[in-house]
């Protein structure tokens, strides 16, 4: 595992590169020392490994975090039920099939599954699983190195599956006062529970003292 270590180079050297390095193997090695430099994996199916740092970061501080009236309105109608790590391949997998607007491919590959499968079994990937009638029916998924915490994707196959998943993360997150969540490069709908753009040099420093 050793033989593939990346160096990854320093992000706050890039100027204004958002693509740090190209190729290399998902390993957790090269996962974990990616992530504690802000850095993470997204690439199509048929393209090498990009390893990116965006310029421009949204994040959701946890003390500022919002829950709009009519989610948490008919969250409460569905009566869900929801768990931690019971379901890490299926929530996983489910993200891989949404279909999202403007995008033709998944950039969840059967690689990206099987490098994250591998973290969730050393203890850094999590799932929050969202159940109704003993089926789960939405979730998300993310990584977490000691107080950071990113969402990497989220699914729902019934209305607002998927929000009960982000508001549990959020709350549990403000609970073990964790200051924020990476949500990397997000939809539009993130911004409904108070979701900002940062600049890069900001979201690293705030990076390195969670990390800290």
């Amino acid at each position: 595992m050793m033989s593939g270590l990346i160096k990854f180079p320093d992000p706050y050297l890039a100027g204004g590169c958002e693509i740090l390095h190209i190729g290399g193997e998902l390993s957790p090695d090269n996962l974990i020392n990616a992530y504690k430099k802000g850095i993470f994996p997204w690439y199509s199916e048929y393209d090498p490994v990009l390893w990116w740092c965006p310029l421009i970061r949204h994040i959701l501080l946890t003390d500022n975090f919002r829950i709009p009236k009519s989610i948490r309105k008919n969250i409460r109608k569905k009566n869900y039920s929801i768990t931690f790590n019971n379901h890490f391949d299926t929530v996983i997998k489910k993200c891989a099939e949404v279909k999202r607007n403007g995008q033709h491919e998944t950039w969840i590959t059967n690689d990206m599954i099987d490098a994250y499968m591998k973290l969730h079994k050393l203890g850094y990937a999590y799932s929050i699983e969202v159940w109704q009638n003993k089926e789960i029916v939405g979730g998300l998924y993310g990584l977490q190195i000691g107080n950071y915490v990113c969402g990497e994707s989220m699914f729902h196959e019934t209305d607002n599956a998927s929000d009960a998943a982000l508001i549990k993360l959020l709350q549990t997150a403000q609970e073990k006062n964790i200051g924020f969540i990476d949500c990397q490069v997000t939809s539009d709908h993130i911004f409904r529970y108070g979701a900002v753009e940062v600049p890069r040099e900001f979201f690293l420093n705030l990076l390195y003292r969670e990390l800290a």
